[in-house]
């Protein structure tokens, strides 16, 4: 059974880009590292999110992430971002003002019951993103940053019971919480 059901979901979409959305599965036979592994036979694009906490063996959920919907990068001002598989470009000094621009375009609602991430974005800056964050140390460089917006399309456990979750529209996500 998914959940929530198909009408919170609609109702959610008048003020929401995305909605997450849960089913119970079960996921003894495959470790999060496993089925990493095989989707980086698949797309090079891959994370796994662990929430470990306070030195426990196990943490609560094991996030699982590839095809991302959408890439930012950003280079010496020139940022692309590629989405559904067409290239925009901004020029700019700013690109936090763009990060923001597209964050805002692809909200969710925090649900009870869902994990606290359930799509959004994930990757890194560079060291070099430090002449954006601080403009006045002048700093010039040839290194770039690439943002991605996450879109889970699997998720695995080490568990006998596990719940994934998916978005619909927008990017998306597949918590599995583990013991």
């Amino acid at each position: 059974m998914y959940s929530p059901s198909p009408e919170t979901v609609r109702a959610y979409l008048r003020d929401y880009d995305t909605v997450p959305v849960s089913r119970e599965i079960l996921s003894d036979v495959r470790t999060p590292i496993e089925v990493l592994s095989a989707l980086l036979a698949v797309d090079d694009h891959c994370f796994i999110l662990e929430s470990i906490e306070d030195r426990k063996r196990w943490g609560r959920y094991t996030i699982i992430g590839f095809q991302p919907a959408m890439d930012l990068t950003c280079m010496d001002g020139h940022m692309e971002i590629t989405e559904n598989g067409s290239v925009r470009t901004v020029d700019t000094d700013r690109p936090s003002d763009v990060i923001r621009d597209v964050l805002s375009k692809h909200r969710s609602p925090v649900m009870e019951g869902m994990p606290p991430f359930t799509g959004g974005l994930v990757g890194y800056f560079s060291y070099d993103y430090i002449k954006y964050a601080e403009p006045s140390l002048k700093i010039l460089s040839r290194l770039n940053w690439t943002m991605r917006v996450s879109r889970t399309r699997t998720s695995c456990s080490s568990t006998r019971s596990s719940s994934s979750t998916t978005s619909i529209r927008g990017s998306r996500s597949s918590p599995t919480p583990t013991p």
